[in-house]
């Protein structure tokens, strides 16, 4: 049978007074592109913005999307992926939920305590749980990504060798980079792995090779080829039929 993949949402709720205008979004290049590694994607739906732990068993994997808010339920979902050992590709925004979540979890393992770690690290930061890229920076990774145009937002990035990064594309890789941003603190138990040429993170790894939990800054659904879906699945087929 196909692996279950979850991939999570953005949503926008309560942002008028009619209920119809709440609405989920999932963008169809993540789930066709797990179409084609051989993976069945679904999306992950919340219960009154909460998860329910069901659904996520239910997966053999996940991807965290690219969006414009880190939600805190993502925290949940990679730390469940931690103690269950299912492999989460996390990109563009979701590289930057693994990168917050991994200074949480250098500070606490328990679930209960990720949202008031959280807002202690932002009450820390004055809410800068990021860095804010530099102009020079800005003019490298924020591109416009046309699908007419689709070398117009890409740039080298140098993987760290002996990384699940580096063994998927080796010793470089011409990316499409959209972000805005850097990660501002990298946990213990967490690696930054791949960088662009001004010294950006392009991709933050769990140190314990054991484990697949990728982020990358880097948009891979936007490539022709497929290898870090690919790969990402193999990892999936791997933990699921032991």
């Amino acid at each position: 049978m196909k692996k279950i993949i979850g991939i999570l949402p953005t949503y926008r709720f309560e942002e008028t007074d009619s209920p119809y205008d709440d609405v989920y979004k999932f963008v169809p290049l993540y789930s066709i592109k797990i179409h084609e590694a051989g993976g069945l994607p679904i999306g992950i739906l919340l219960n009154d913005k909460k998860l329910d732990m069901d659904v996520l068993d239910m997966c053999d994997g996940f991807i965290i999307p690219g969006g414009n808010k880190v939600y805190d339920f993502l925290f949940e979902v990679i730390n469940y992926c931690i103690k269950k050992n299912k492999p989460i590709l996390g990109i563009c925004l979701g590289a930057e939920a693994i990168a917050i979540f991994s200074e949480i979890y250098e500070k606490t393992k328990n679930q209960e305590n990720f949202l008031k770690v959280y807002s202690e690290i932002e009450q820390e930061t004055e809410g800068a749980v990021l860095n804010k890229l530099d102009d020079s920076s800005m003019a490298l990774h924020s591109r416009h990504y046309s699908r007419f145009e689709p070398d117009s937002a890409k740039h080298i990035i140098k993987p760290k060798e002996g990384s699940h990064i580096f063994n998927i594309y080796g010793d470089s890789k011409n990316v499409a980079s959209m972000h805005s941003f850097d990660f501002r603190k990298i946990g213990e138990d967490f690696e930054v792995t791949a960088t662009a040429s001004d010294g950006v993170s392009e991709c933050i790894e769990y140190k314990d090779k054991n484990y697949f939990i990728v982020g990358v800054h880097f948009h891979p659904e936007v490539e022709e080829d497929n290898k870090i879906f690919e790969f990402f699945m193999n990892e999936v087929n791997k933990r699921s039929n032991n």
